[in-house]
């Protein structure tokens, strides 16, 4: 590019000038500090909720979860888990239905649903 007359000339053979780097707005990204990290373990030993404890540090839930509680935020839990039944689970299941408890009851007493009741279960569930 070169100047005549005070105005821009652009040349379609040169390449055009990079753009500005663009500014980053907005809040500052937190950095988590030892006091910050000693008082989220006190916090947490006290038995506060981790609302309460974002808000003390004046940042969101999800950068506390973050910073302070790593391994829960890199690898979340996909989905359900499998249902595996146990011997104890199975025990369990024959005990409920032969005191006359309903398929809901025992999966809700299961942690679990109806069709996953009725899955895993058919055996105990006829005799």
């Amino acid at each position: 590019m070169t100047k005549r007359n005070g105005q821009p000339q652009f040349d379609l053979f040169e390449p055009a000038p990079p753009p500005p780097p663009r500014q980053r707005g907005g809040i500052p990204r937190h950095v988590p500090t030892a006091e910050s990290k000693l008082k989220v373990r006190e916090m947490q030993a006290a038995g506060e909720t981790q609302e309460a404890i974002a808000r003390a540090l004046g940042i969101g839930t999800s950068t506390l979860a973050k910073y302070y509680f790593p391994s829960v935020v890199s690898n979340p839990p996909m989905g359900r888990r499998r249902h595996a039944p146990t011997p104890a689970r199975r025990d369990v299941v024959r005990r409920a239905i032969r005191i006359g408890l309903t398929q809901a009851q025992v999966a809700r007493l299961l942690g679990i649903t109806v069709p996953t009741l009725r899955l895993h279960y058919r055996d105990e569930m006829l005799g």
